[in-house]
Parts: structure tokens; C-alpha cells; sequence
């Protein structure tokens, strides 16, 4: 209890420094320079690896090094971030102003944000609750190891999305719809595909990556993630229209209707449960919800910033649904005829980037990405012979 109560106030800790960190990332994302984000991310994950190790040699209680350690990593990165865009940029130097009318602004818009992301925690949080009452700890196990792989994968896609993000928010600011149409289209597919490269042979080989992973894995863990995976696709592919949303600034509607769908999650799943449900059914409803929401975003979205419905289902929607199933039924058809080994494996890692690179080709780019991909295959051929 002494160790709980100490991580408590740690973690707390830490979340109040990453809040205050956030428009100093933000800044520098706004201003599109990934190169410092990108080693200001390096550094942060090289310290947690330390941490790591660090908590392997610890003689004393280790689940409070970590904390504290985790505390200390916060606040560095925090005092970087702070620095850089205090010697960068202006706008980042502190200074005090009453701006009423912006003020209300920034309120409302961080108040209707504030409404969706609890809705997102609320169904997120909620689920661990209900399997914690209707299954037990074993259950909650294998839902946060379900979590800890949906993490590792959704990394692939969330650093491109942050570099996109600021051209979606600037095209809109420059009523360049018909670029910021493009952007949004490309965005969503492009991260579909990295997710879908990433998680197509997890999701065959599931079994036996916790095997190696785990020396006992927890039961159901196998189905919630191929679930959760199938989640974090759909989540990946309508998040360009979460940011076309907040770059209007007219949130109200969205965040309401969107952040009301989701949190129909939790009342749903323990109706289920409740009805006899077995845990997999909770993960079942979060997909189709999460589906539904993907849908309806779209529609609110329409108005606010003339995207054509029709195009965004043919040049999105169909061509992601073509490169996952014509390559998920290659891979199978090679998967099912081998027996599970090592051998087994790597083939389906093999096939699996391979289809998927195929059909990407085939049926997910249009003739202009076809060209550009042409043109770089060949210029990145090129440098490889002369190496």
C-alpha cells in the first residue's frame, strides 16, 4: 500500500508536467520542425530504456524508482521543450495579457475537447472496470497486454499523422479545401496502410508472439488483440477528420455527437455482460461503435468543410477494403498450409510485407502516387547500386 500510495502521487506528478508540456510540443509542430521533435522523442524513449534497466539493479522497492525515475525523465524533457521554443520562438517567451474574447475562445474549444477525450477515457477506463467486476485480474491482465501491443503498433502511424496534421490545419486556414480534401484523403489511407503492414502478420501470429513474449499468457489475451488491432485500424484512418474538425474551431457539434456515440460503449457492454456475454463481446462493441462514430464523423464533417462523401468512400474507404482483404487472403492461404514453427513465421512476416506492399501498389495508390513511388523506387535502386 505504501508503494501504491507513493506511485499514486508520482503519477500525478507526471501528468501534471506533461499537460504543461503539451504547448510546447504543440508549438513545435505547428511549426513543422519534426527534426527537433523527432530527437527530442529519441531522447525521451532512450531515458525510459534506461529506466528499464536501471529498475532491473535496484536492491530497493522498484515499482517506486520507476515512478520517481519516470518523474524525473518528465521533467527533463518538460525543460527541454521549454527551452528550445523559448530560443526559437517568440510566441513561446512568457508574458501576461487579458484577452477576453480569446479567452472565451480557447474555453469553449478546450471544453468541448475536454468532453470527447473523457468520453474516449470513460469507454477506455470503463472497460477495465466491468472486466474487472464480471472476470476478475486475469481478465484486466490480458486486456493491458492487449493495450501494450495496441501501443507498439499505433506508433507506426501516429508520428506520420503529427507531421500531416499542421498541413490539414493550414490548407484550411488558407481556404485551400480542394489541397486540404487531398491531404485528408491520403492522410487517412497512408496510415491505414503503415498500421495495416505493421499488424497483418501480429495478426496471424499472435499465438505465437505471446508465447515468446510471455511465459504465461493470460487467456482471451489472443482475441483482444486481434480486436484491438482492428480498432486502432479504423481509429488510424478517420483520425485526419477528428483534425479537419478542430481546424475549424466549430467543435461543438462534433465533440457532442461523437464524444455521446462513445460513451454509449460502456452502458452497451454491460448490458452484454450482464445478458451473459462472454469478455470478447466488450471489445465486439467498442469495434462496431468505433465504426459507427468513423461513419459519422464523416457526415458532420461535410458541412464544415465541403468534402465530398462520395469521393472520400471511393479513394479511401474502397481502396484500403481492397489492399486488406486481397492481401489478408494471400497471407492466410500461405499461413493455414504451414504448421506452426519458426519456419511458419518468418513466412508469414515475408508474405505479409509483400502482399500488402503489392496491393498497396495495385489497388491503394492512385496513377499520380503510382508515378511518384515509380519514380522513387528507382532513384533509391540507383543509390543502392552505386553503394
Amino acid at each position: 500500500m505504501n508503494a501504491a500510495f507513493l506511485v499514486l502521487q508520482f503519477s500525478i506528478l507526471s501528468a501534471v508536467v506533461i499537460v504543461m508540456t503539451v504547448p510546447y510540443n504543440a508549438t513545435i509542430i505547428a511549426h513543422e520542425k519534426m527534426s527537433a521533435f523527432a530527437y527530442i522523442s529519441l531522447l525521451d524513449v532512450t531515458l525510459k530504456l534506461i529506466i528499464v534497466y536501471l529498475v532491473t539493479i535496484a536492491t530497493f522497492d522498484r515499482l517506486v524508482l520507476y515512478a520517481a525515475l519516470m518523474l524525473l525523465v518528465q521533467l527533463l524533457i518538460r525543460m527541454i521543450y521549454n527551452q528550445y521554443c523559448i530560443k526559437h520562438f517568440n510566441e513561446s517567451r512568457f508574458r501576461w495579457s487579458w484577452d477576453r474574447p480569446l479567452l472565451k475562445e480557447m474555453s469553449s474549444f478546450a471544453g468541448w475537447s475536454l468532453f470527447g477525450n473523457l468520453a474516449g477515457m470513460a469507454s477506455s477506463h470503463g472497460l477495465n472496470l466491468l472486466l474487472n467486476v464480471f472476470f476478475g485480474p486475469i481478465v484486466n491482465a490480458a486486456r493491458t497486454v492487449t493495450v501494450q501491443v495496441q501501443s507498439a503498433v499505433i506508433q507506426f502511424s501516429s508520428n506520420f499523422q503529427t507531421a500531416l496534421n499542421p498541413q490539414i490545419t493550414k490548407t484550411y486556414a488558407m481556404n485551400e479545401l480542394s489541397n486540404m480534401h487531398l491531404l485528408i484523403y491520403r492522410s487517412s489511407k497512408y496510415s491505414f496502410f503503415m498500421l495495416y503492414f505493421i499488424s497483418l502478420p501480429i495478426l496471424f501470429e499472435t499465438t505465437q508472439l505471446l508465447n515468446w513474449w510471455l511465459k504465461e499468457v493470460p487467456d482471451h489475451t489472443v482475441n483482444f488483440i486481434r480486436i484491438i488491432l482492428f480498432i486502432s485500424m479504423m481509429d488510424a484512418t478517420a483520425n485526419p477528420l477528428m483534425i479537419a474538425a478542430q481546424a475549424t474551431g466549430q467543435i461543438r457539434l462534433y465533440q457532442s455527437i461523437i464524444g455521446g456515440i462513445l460513451l454509449f460503449i460502456l452502458p452497451i457492454s454491460y448490458v452484454v455482460l450482464k445478458m451473459g456475454g462472454n469478455p470478447e463481446t466488450v471489445f465486439m462493441v467498442q469495434l462496431t461503435i468505433v465504426g459507427i462514430a468513423w461513419l459519422v464523423r464523416l457526415f458532420i464533417i461535410r458541412p464544415m468543410i465541403r468534402i465530398h462523401i462520395y469521393q472520400y468512400l471511393v479513394r479511401v474507404i474502397g481502396r484500403v477494403m481492397a489492399v486488406g482483404i486481397s492481401s489478408f487472403i494471400m497471407v492466410w492461404i500461405i499461413w493455414s498450409s504451414m504448421q506452426e514453427s519458426i519456419t511458419r513465421f518468418i513466412t508469414t512476416g515475408l508474405s505479409s510485407a509483400f502482399f500488402v506492399i503489392l496491393f498497396i501498389y495495385l489497388f491503394g495508390l492512385e496513377k499520380g502516387e503510382r508515378i511518384t513511388f515509380q519514380r522513387y523506387a528507382i532513384s533509391f535502386a540507383r543509390r543502392l547500386g552505386r553503394n
